[in-house]
């Protein structure tokens, strides 16, 4: 006999400056709450008969309310394929941090209303969703808190980063948006800079390479950038310093002298 798919809904937060607890919980809040959990796993019509073979309890813990649902047989694969919409695409951004991107492409309407109205309470408020499938231990399924990106899909995930871009500048100024076109490979992109940092160039940029560090968003897949901004121009370098690469190398050589293999060093820093 398969065993019913069970899902807890937590959330965690604090109200007039104390944890979520009976006495600091608005009922109309906790109404809300529980109507939002009904719309994620009932987003059809449903009887009072079918929800009545899926009770929601709700339990407090410190700090949170939460809420239970086992799903009847009959609605067993909708309970999994709400468990595996819910599973977030995790990538990092440019400084190494865990970006969650809840994808909403699997999602009927309701539901993706639910997530929405989430994500703008843990963006408000601090509040903190989680959704946990007791079968799989403590790990929840889903986290929603205010460090979230909401994405209808997994194209449509972009990420913060800053970069240096060297290329050879197409066009430079502009009249009602300041800001140049660089060539980086065979590639064209469009940075926004403000009048002080153009006027700040002494010499003619126009069909010269430079090196620039911008802010960015890149598309976490395809690697994309859009909404370039200047953050500074840098000294352009091209050639090759021997002395400079000749003095690093010997003191690279006399930092590792006494390692017989970088291999096996790397790894029992690792503990391998």
């Amino acid at each position: 006999m398969t065993a019913r798919t069970e899902l807890v809904f937590k959330l965690k937060g604090q109200r007039n400056g104390s944890p979520i607890s009976p006495d600091t919980w608005d009922v109309a809040e906790l109404k809300r709450f529980i109507g939002e959990v009904e719309d994620l796993l009932r987003p059809e019509t449903t009887t009072a008969a079918e929800r009545a073979e899926e009770p929601i309890t709700l339990r407090y813990e410190e700090g949170s309310a939460q809420l239970r649902t086992r799903s009847s047989r009959s609605r067993q694969e909708r309970a999994l394929r709400l468990v595996q919409a819910l599973r977030p695409l995790r990538t990092q951004d440019a400084e190494g941090n865990t970006v969650v991107g809840v994808q909403l492409e699997a999602l009927l309407p309701k539901q993706r209303r639910v997530i929405h109205t989430w994500f703008q309470q843990a963006q408000a408020y601090g509040d903190v969703y989680q959704v946990l499938d007791p079968q799989h231990g403590d790990q929840p399924l889903l986290i929603i808190d205010r460090y979230t990106t909401l994405v209808e899909a997994a194209e449509d995930l972009w990420l913060p980063t800053e970069l240096y871009l060297s290329g050879r500048i197409l066009s430079l100024g502009g009249v009602n948006k300041t800001g140049l076109t660089i060539e980086v490979g065979q590639n064209h992109y469009k940075v926004a800079a403000s009048e002080q940092q153009l006027a700040q160039q002494e010499a003619n940029l126009v069909y010269h390479e430079v090196v620039m560090r911008v802010k960015a968003e890149r598309q976490y897949k395809s690697g994309d950038l859009r909404n370039l901004e200047l953050g500074q121009f840098v000294k352009y370098a091209p050639t090759f310093d021997k002395d400079s690469h000749a003095n690093a190398t010997r003191a690279v050589s006399k930092a590792f002298a006494g390692i017989d293999s970088l291999t096996d060093w790397v790894s029992q820093l690792r503990g391998e």
